[in-house]
């Protein structure tokens, strides 16, 4: 009868080996350089870093403090440090304190809130059209910009963000052009994304706008002009291909998309690569889209779609006047309810 005890070392290292490989790649890289400096403040101060104790672990929020980090980053490497002691078989109950929930507490207290980004909303994204440049990179820029807005996607879900792999990242087998009760519409197949932990993918369908900003038009005209020019339209060829032959990063996109906005006079500083996403959340509330249609069009399983609409000015200088004059027995419209807008029911 086969003995199993000799193959418990081969079992050992397989499901270490498992452990480390139920985080994300990208998620690995970040903790991985947060264990080498929680390793080398360990050192440093003469401490054991496994099991860390209370005393270690405020000794390094206090540190990394001093250096200047703010209270999410010094998140992130609590969940590091927290990695690792799962990694090693290590229980990290000890360092779940009160006193540590505190002292997070304190520095988002003392700490500046980060700047809330803004979002790119339907009339600003017909404006960058105005600033791109009239060629085949142009096309390619714009299709992606539209199908970021209309498909309520992540830059990360439409570009690579490290080298190009036709698993994960967007190509040409990945778009079809179909037609349902005399509807045109696009079909995006996204393979990878943040909240999708077991990489089912779910697929994009985008009707036909019939307007100038439009993701089925401009994809097809985007697709239309590689097809002339010499770039390969192989199926596992990337999506986005520019004429240099690289296919679209998600760092060129995010420039890209920065310098338009720069063009058209806005604080670029002010939006990033997520700001697609929720100027697609902003411009639907405010055209009176559902609760259900929301959490459709950016695929939340729960109300979280609130904390990525943004409430214009213009709307909030305008609640007095409309409170003022409204009869108190009329209801208010669903899609202007302060609880939509700003993610409260206070």
């Amino acid at each position: 009868m086969y003995d199993l005890s000799d193959d418990l070392p081969a079992l050992r290292t397989h499901a270490a080996s498992l452990v480390r490989l139920g985080i994300r790649s990208s998620t690995a890289r970040t903790y991985n350089s947060a264990q080498k400096r929680y390793l080398a403040f360990c050192d440093q101060v003469k401490f054991n870093p496994l099991p860390c104790t209370e005393e270690l672990i405020l000794l390094f929020v206090s540190y990394l403090d001093r250096q200047g980090l703010k209270g999410a980053s010094v998140r992130v490497y609590l969940s590091a440090v927290r990695s690792l002691h799962i990694e090693e078989g290590y229980d990290y109950s000890l360092c779940q304190s009160l006193r540590l929930q505190r002292a997070l507490r304190a520095l988002v207290i003392n700490g500046q809130a980060p700047q809330q980004k803004l979002p790119i909303t339907l009339d600003i994204l017909f404006r960058m059209l105005g600033v791109l440049p009239l060629s085949y990179d142009g096309s390619v820029y714009w299709a992606a910009m539209t199908l970021a807005f209309y498909g309520c996607l992540r830059a990360a879900e439409l570009c690579a963000a490290g080298t190009f792999n036709p698993d994960f990242n967007l190509c040409f087998r990945d778009v079809r052009f179909l037609c349902h009760a005399n509807t045109d519409y696009l079909s995006v197949r996204i393979k990878r994304s943040k909240t999708d932990t077991e990489n089912k993918g779910f697929c994009v369908s985008i009707g036909c706008a019939d307007a100038i900003a439009c993701s089925h038009c401009s994809m097809h005209a985007m697709l239309a002009a590689r097809a002339s020019s010499a770039l390969p339209t192989s199926p596992d060829s990337p999506l986005f291909l520019l004429s240099s032959g690289l296919p679209l990063s998600k760092q060129l996109f995010i420039s890209k998309t920065k310098a338009c906005l720069l063009a058209l006079g806005l604080d670029h500083k002010r939006y990033s690569g997520h700001s697609y996403r929720a100027g697609s959340a902003t411009s639907a509330a405010l055209a009176g889209f559902a609760d259900f249609e929301l959490q459709l069009l950016g695929r939340w399983s729960s109300s979280a779609y609130q904390q990525y609409i943004r409430a214009p000015t213009s709307l909030l200088i305008g609640y007095s006047a409309r409170l003022a004059h409204q009869s108190a027995a009329a209801p208010q419209p669903q899609h202007l309810v302060p609880s939509r807008l700003f993610g409260t029911d206070h």
